[in-house]
């Protein structure tokens, strides 16, 4: 806690009060809110006010000057319980965007397309989304592609390999049906 500062927390809820002229309640549920937790799921990039005693607080000045404010609203709004999942659709729009953009500038593949939104493939297990397919000449590839938060703590890298690995499963499985619903 070497780049933070001890304040009493009253004084912090206080400040809160008068600067953005809300009740104390209000200014005690936000100093709760940015508290550190001592749990798997914590991370004091977006909670950055150490709990000392219960009377004092260090605010983590590192976290708050050099953390990713994107990746920490991001954090935000999941703890929240705001439905954040639209984001991957956007992702996955802009990714498609910008390869169909680069492919549309290279001098070497000069016939090549990439289909706009996702695709829906029937199989015997149901409805297969394909989330990229770009065709170049004699051939047509696929892609699963993942929206994740960028990783800062060894549980979320872990979480991030689950997540790469399910992926890779994923697209295994909509190759397969892709294949089998290819003209012979």
């Amino acid at each position: 806690l070497s780049c933070s500062v001890a304040l009493k927390r009253r004084e912090l809820v206080k400040v809160i009060c008068r600067t953005l002229r809300v009740t104390a309640s209000e200014a005690d549920s936000l100093v709760r809110f940015l508290t550190f937790e001592s749990q798997s799921t914590s991370e004091l990039w977006s909670t950055p006010i150490v709990p000392l005693s219960p009377d004092y607080i260090a605010i983590v000045y590192a976290a708050v000057l050099f953390g990713n404010l994107e990746r920490t609203i991001d954090t935000w709004l999941k703890r929240s319980g705001l439905d954040i999942a639209g984001k991957g659709v956007q992702f996955e729009g802009g990714w498609r965007a910008l390869i169909a953009q680069e492919l549309a500038s290279s001098a070497l593949l000069l016939q090549s397309f990439v289909h706009p939104t996702a695709l829906v493939c029937e199989s015997a297990e149901g409805e297969e989304e394909i989330d990229l397919a770009i065709w170049l000449p004699g051939v047509l590839l696929i892609g699963e592609l993942k929206c994740t938060l960028f990783p800062t703590e060894p549980i979320e890298r872990y979480r991030r390999l689950k997540t790469i690995d399910a992926a890779a499963a994923q697209i295994k499985r909509k190759a397969a049906v892709v294949r089998a619903n290819l003209p012979a």
